[in-house]
């Protein structure tokens, strides 16, 4: 269970699978976590979009060694992060080279 109640999505399965790749779907909207446009390159926006099945909706987790794990994306192979670390409601997001500063680190 996760703090106030809320339910652990992930509870009753084994993850992340080892060489999987995932794709993240918003429950209500039933759309997937997206690279626009397929974009390979850093600062590219991360929306949600009709699920297309496309690689640039497939994510991976990536342990790092210490019981956490990044998430990479399976096309562009670059990581969540919030533009500029920035901690504001409605901040953006994009996909970003791994700078292992905190809020790039798709931890």
């Amino acid at each position: 269970m996760c703090r106030n109640g809320a339910l652990d999505a992930f509870a009753s399965i084994s993850f992340p699978a080892t060489n999987a790749n995932y794709k993240i779907l918003n429950k209500r909207s039933t759309k997937a976590i997206d690279v626009s446009g397929a974009s390979t390159s850093a600062g590219a926006n991360i929306i949600q979009w009709n699920d297309t099945g496309a690689q640039n909706q497939h994510w991976r987790w990536v342990a790092v060694g210490d019981g956490s794990y990044e998430i990479a994306n399976q096309n562009s192979g670059l990581l969540p992060d919030v533009t500029s670390g920035s901690t504001a409601d409605g901040a953006t997001i994009i996909q970003q080279t791994d700078n292992n500063v905190g809020a790039g680190t798709g931890h």
